[in-house]
């Protein structure tokens, strides 16, 4: 928007450098669009690319997939070094492409070039190998944590990062893991035992670098938080003054345009039930009964953030649901009763969704369940505020002209609508 002569606010003085390989050939100067998209529970970034090339360029030198493709980002400075300020790597594996095929002469070797926007839809090779590698093993008297760091070990070449912090402990006497990938696996681990004792597991997310991030949700959101954003208000502006130059440090974002808010408290608890019992089947009696109350199970094991209050529709409370589960006991008999598919139920019963622009740092956008402060400058919705987990990110880089801009549409979750 225009400002008032003497009160210019600072831009920051970025752009971007973006490289793309397939094969032996470069084809950085025929890129226009990029969108890397980061989602918790897709378990690897998936990137689309358009680039303006001849038809020809696909069929002649059959970029079909079978070629290796490489996209390099880099985020600079406008200084006369050009040094990057952060750089971003990513192996990537062709999906699909797709492109119109215009009518030409009959060889058009000697003409001019067709120019058409041509998409391809990949993913981060590394992590797309290590998330759908097939697992089927036996184990016994492991712990579920134990269980996963040996198969990430044996089975993929990704480097594990296990969050500790209040994980399931308890010994299972005998485990067979029927044939599924490495991300069904651990979901069904913990559906079945819960990674964690009492909270909600991100079931592993890889990133673009093969690093496999297994995380307690429940905890993360009273960590600190990985940068701040602030929702500014149309009428502060030496406020807003001091929080857009501030943005420079790569901790700080900042937006003008509107919130998008949701909460589906009511929906999760008609479609879960507010009352849930798990039968059991030890070995010496027909059955056992475990009762849990969902509302207790969200302000004990959700993301809350300060307000642990839960609004749904009191008609919902006599709702009940029974789950019969095969399994459920160790050596000794003891129960154990996995309450963390329910945790993840209610763990982003409320979401704000809204967009970034100015010329972004990229590697802080892409890590999802990771914690960020929100601020809203505008009073009535102050309460929005407060702590949430990245849920999702949608990261859009455009060239129109010489020059990257770049937009990223991102999504918070936690349980609690207000604080």
């Amino acid at each position: 928007m225009p400002q008032e002569v003497g009160k210019r606010t600072f831009v920051l003085e970025h752009s971007y450098d973006m490289q793309l390989v397939i094969g032996d050939k470069d084809y950085s100067i025929d890129l226009r669009r990029i969108q890397i998209v980061n989602n918790i529970a897709g378990g690897y970034p998936v990137i689309t690319m358009e680039l303006s090339l001849d038809p020809d360029d696909v069929i002649l030198n059959r970029i079909y997939g079978k070629e290796p493709m490489k996209l390099t980002l880099r985020l600079i400075g406008r200084s006369q070094a050009k040094v990057p300020l952060e750089e971003v790597e990513m192996e990537l594996m062709y999906l699909k492409s797709s492109n119109p095929v215009p009518q030409k002469s009959k060889s058009s070797k000697d003409s001019f070039r067709d120019r058409v926007i041509i998409s391809f839809a990949t993913v981060c090779s590394k992590p797309f190998k290590t998330m759908t590698t097939t697992i089927n093993d036996v184990f016994t008297n492991s712990t579920v944590g134990e269980i996963i760091s040996e198969l990430v070990s044996k089975n993929t070449t990704a480097e594990l990062v296990y969050d500790k912090e209040g994980e399931n402990t308890n010994r299972i006497e005998q485990i067979i893991i029927p044939p599924k990938t490495l991300f069904n696996t651990i979901r069904y681990l913990d559906d079945t035992f819960g990674i964690y004792e009492k909270g909600a597991s991100n079931l592993g997310y890889c990133q673009y670098d093969n690093k496999l991030y297994i995380t307690n949700l429940s905890k993360k959101i009273n960590k600190n938080q990985i940068f701040s954003i602030y929702h500014l208000s149309t009428d502060s502006e030496d406020q807003n003054k001091d929080i857009i130059e501030k943005s420079s440090d790569g901790k700080t974002f900042y937006t003008y345009q509107p919130i998008k808010s949701a909460f589906s408290g009511n929906t999760q608890f008609a479609a879960t039930a507010s009352k849930i019992e798990k039968i059991l089947k030890p070995n010496n009696q027909l059955f056992q009964k475990v009762a849990f109350q969902l509302e207790d199970i969200a302000k004990q094991f959700g993301a809350v953030f300060k307000n642990d209050k839960i609004d749904y529709n009191n008609e919902l409370k006599n709702r009940k649901s029974y789950v019969t589960m095969e399994t459920g006991f160790d050596a000794a008999g003891k129960a154990i009763v996995s309450i963390a598919k329910m945790a993840r139920d209610i763990i982003g019963l409320a979401t704000v969704e809204f967009n970034l622009e100015k010329n972004l740092p990229i590697l802080k956008l892409i890590q999802v369940g990771e914690p960020i402060k929100l601020t809203v400058k505008t009073l009535e919705y102050s309460d929005l505020g407060g702590m949430y987990l990245l849920k999702a990110s949608r990261l859009t880089f455009i060239r129109e002209t010489s020059d990257w801009i770049s937009v990223a549409r991102l999504i918070m979750m936690r349980t609690n609508k207000t604080i």
